[in-house]
């Protein structure tokens, strides 16, 4: 399983695809690509094997939406999240934010 791919699967191509869902509708997303991007130049069997489990995910969870509703619109939240260097590979930090209008997400980030 730690054998490389060598281009025996479309690795960056299901990146790409995860990606693309990730910033259109799946915002639940965006950790997992940030690791599965990483390994774009050389991936292994196992990210392969991460990659069809994301695929997964997001067939069992199709219907689920994000939803917009009309109650509570007063204020505007912030929430922000900074990880420093947790990230042992590279020793760099992480920070995220979302803002919520409401009970809406409205913006929201994830940055290495």
């Amino acid at each position: 399983k730690d054998k490389e791919l060598n281009g025996k699967v479309p690795y960056a191509l299901a990146v790409g695809s995860i990606m693309y869902t990730m910033v259109a509708t799946r915002p639940d997303l965006a950790y997992v690509v940030g690791i599965i991007s990483w390994y774009k130049s050389s991936p292994r069997w196992k990210h392969w094997e991460a990659i069809k489990h994301i695929f997964r995910y997001l067939r069992g969870t199709k219907d689920v939406q994000l939803t917009f509703g009309l109650e509570n619109l007063t204020n505007v939240e912030d929430y922000t999240n900074f990880d420093y260097t947790r990230n042992i590979r590279n020793q760099k930090s992480t920070s995220c934010y979302l803002f919520t209008y409401g009970n809406n997400a409205i913006s929201w980030g994830l940055k290495l």
